[in-house]
């Protein structure tokens, strides 16, 4: 528990596809495949491939657009942030960090109200929440806007 005036994260147990919100941020990578799609076979990347099948491509065009992983809207509700440079690595806090700052930015351009997500990097990318969330705090303090929405 933090003590009272600590900014926290916002978090809630539950399904992210059944969360109501303006936006679902699902973690992806930086990875494109010959073809010059992404690679989304886990997790929450692959949960909206198999939704939405032409999000591999429009992605890996995003990717290939920015030269690298950066967070950008691939559909009106679906938004990518980047926890992995390689779908075989391990999630990087780096990346996290700067993907969160992003988010932040976007959200606020855009004027969204309600931006879910999992716990970004801490399934398959193999790192802690504990070591996660305070980045996202030091990022996005209490800011009613992000919810982490986690399924456990």
């Amino acid at each position: 528990m933090f003590g009272v005036g600590c900014p926290s994260v916002r978090e809630v147990t539950g399904d992210l596809w059944d969360f109501d919100c303006t936006m679902r941020a699902i973690c992806t990578n930086g990875f494109l495949k010959t073809n010059g799609y992404a690679v989304m076979g886990a997790g929450t990347a692959r949960q909206a491939a198999q939704r939405y099948p032409n999000l591999p491509e429009v992605l890996g065009k995003c990717i290939a657009a920015r030269k690298g992983p950066h967070v950008v809207a691939i559909r009106h509700d679906i938004v990518a942030f980047p926890t992995k440079r390689d779908w075989r690595d391990p999630a990087d806090l780096a990346l996290i960090r700067q993907s969160a700052q992003e988010l932040l930015e976007l959200a606020e351009r855009m004027g969204w109200k309600l931006i879910a997500l999992p716990r970004p990097g801490c399934g398959l990318g193999q790192l802690r929440w504990g070591d996660v969330k305070p980045i996202l705090e030091e990022v996005w303090g209490d800011d009613p806007r992000f919810v982490i929405v986690d399924n456990s």
